[in-house]
């Protein structure tokens, strides 16, 4: 991350550094801040475990999930079209011997 203050600078007659200046102003920086940083091999452990793996694991459920989802759509297209199939089909069932509508 970085920080940078800036002053405005115009053009002013009390001071003659500031005659030399164009009319329209300036912005100046005063101060520049620059943060950095680093993990350990003790803090990139615990990050991982707290943030990778759960979001790993998510993600793989969430693609199982899909996965069931699509074969059960699958499963359903197929009970589906063959119950149109057998639909007008005449079922025959043998009781003791003899053929039964």
């Amino acid at each position: 991350k970085q920080l940078q203050i800036n002053i405005m600078i115009q053009r002013e007659t009390m001071f003659p550094g500031l005659t030399k200046l164009r009319k329209e102003a300036r912005f100046v920086p005063i101060a520049m801040i620059q943060e950095t940083g680093g993990l350990d091999d003790a803090l990139l452990k615990k990050f991982n475990s707290m943030v990778i793996v759960p979001k790993s694991i998510a993600v793989g459920l969430m693609w199982a999930l899909v996965g069931v989802l699509f074969l059960a759509m699958v499963v359903c297209t197929v009970l589906a079209v063959c119950g149109k199939v057998f639909e007008g089909m005449v079922v025959l069932e043998v009781v003791d011997g003899v053929v039964v509508l």
